[in-house]
């Protein structure tokens, strides 16, 4: 009986005290619910930018740095695991 009293009160402090902390935060703002209107925007100008700017040869060029970076990074991984195959005989960093 002691117990439900007391569990009975810890709830209620527990249902004030989220009640406060909610009244505190702020509404969230508009323009966070409506991300893909926002995303849909910035698309909109970039297809724009398109007529001014060649996105073709941009992407053509951030794709051929991507897969060098790749191609490097496969290799120095390469070369780490053979020096760990060789006992650290052939020091890869």
């Amino acid at each position: 009986m002691l117990i439900d009293a007391l569990l009975d009160f810890v709830q209620g402090l527990v249902a004030k005290l989220g009640a406060q902390i909610a009244s505190l935060v702020p509404p969230v703002p508009a323009w966070v619910s409506d991300a893909a209107g926002m995303i849909r925007t910035v698309m909109g100008y970039a297809t724009a930018l398109g007529n001014w700017v060649p996105l073709t040869i941009f992407a053509v060029v951030v794709g051929s740095v991507v897969v060098c970076l790749v191609a490097g990074l496969s290799i120095k991984v390469a070369r780490i695991v053979t020096s760990f195959a060789t006992l650290g005989g052939g020091s890869a960093g």
